[in-house]
This record gives structure tokens, C-alpha cells and sequence, in this order.
């Protein structure tokens, strides 16, 4: 008994050709199948991207010391500023809602909290490379600047 002819298949097919089972040429923007039956083809519209499927950008290690710093400045750094309770917790929330809306604000709570690391010491932190050394060292210097 002879064997069967091999044929090609299609696995990135247009719709249409998948629903009435036949092979699609995958021919953009339109494939011959749709073309020939006047029938539109899901070529040309782009398929719906899930929003889950969506993978963020890595972190830069200048965005992650940015983050550790604000860490931070609501962990612990409020609470060295003042005594004054009613103080901490103004500090806590209003200074940084308000640092979402100013960058200058932000940058100066940057600065307080690299500023409080430096004077209680940094054994207790991390920065693993020198450019992170730099950018902390740049954060004291909005501090100063200010």
C-alpha cells in the first residue's frame, strides 16, 4: 500500500479558514481563501491583547534605590525627625501625598531618608554597586542643595 502525500499544515491560519476548515495561505493582509469567497479577513484586524499577558519593564537599579529609600523615609526616617506624634503621622501621609504631586518635594524626601541612613550608619543597608553608591551620594546632594 503506497504512503499518503504529506501536505503542508497552516498553524497561524486566519479565523475565517479555521471555522470552514480549510488550509489558509496566511497571505496578508488578506488571505487568497477570503479574498476568493468576499468574506472579511481576521488579517486584517490586530488580535485583542490581553492585558494580563502584558509583562512589565525590569526595574532599573536607579528606580529600585528610589524605592528603597522611600521604604525608607515611611518606615523609619519620620520617625527620627520629631518626638511629636500628631507630627509623625503628618509626615507619614500629607508630605507624601504631596511629594507624588512636586518632584522637588519627593526628591527632598529622597534626600532626608539617604540623609538619615548616612548618619545612623549603613550596615543595616545594602547597595550593592558602586553606581548605587553614586546615586546616594547624589541624593545627599539635593539635601544640600535645598
Amino acid at each position: 500500500m503506497p504512503s499518503r502525500a504529506s501536505h503542508l499544515k497552516s498553524r497561524r491560519g486566519c479565523q475565517q479558514c479555521k471555522k470552514r476548515r480549510i488550509k489558509c495561505d496566511e497571505t496578508h493582509p488578506i488571505c487568497l481563501g477570503c479574498t476568493k469567497h468576499g468574506i472579511s479577513c481576521s488579517f486584517n484586524t490586530p488580535p485583542p491583547q490581553n492585558p494580563n499577558s502584558q509583562i512589565a519593564d525590569p526595574v532599573s537599579s536607579s528606580q529600585l534605590l528610589d524605592l528603597k529609600l522611600f521604604h525608607q523615609f515611611t518606615s523609619e526616617t519620620y520617625m527620627s525627625i520629631t518626638d511629636n506624634l500628631n507630627i509623625h503621622k503628618l509626615y507619614r501621609t500629607k508630605i507624601i501625598d504631596t511629594a507624588f504631586q512636586y518632584d522637588y518635594l519627593l526628591h527632598a524626601v529622597l534626600a532626608v531618608a539617604a540623609f538619615h541612613l548616612f548618619r545612623t550608619g549603613l550596615k543595616s543597608w545594602n547597595l550593592e554597586s558602586r553606581s548605587q553608591n553614586q546615586q546616594f551620594e547624589s541624593s545627599l546632594n539635593l539635601q544640600v542643595e535645598m
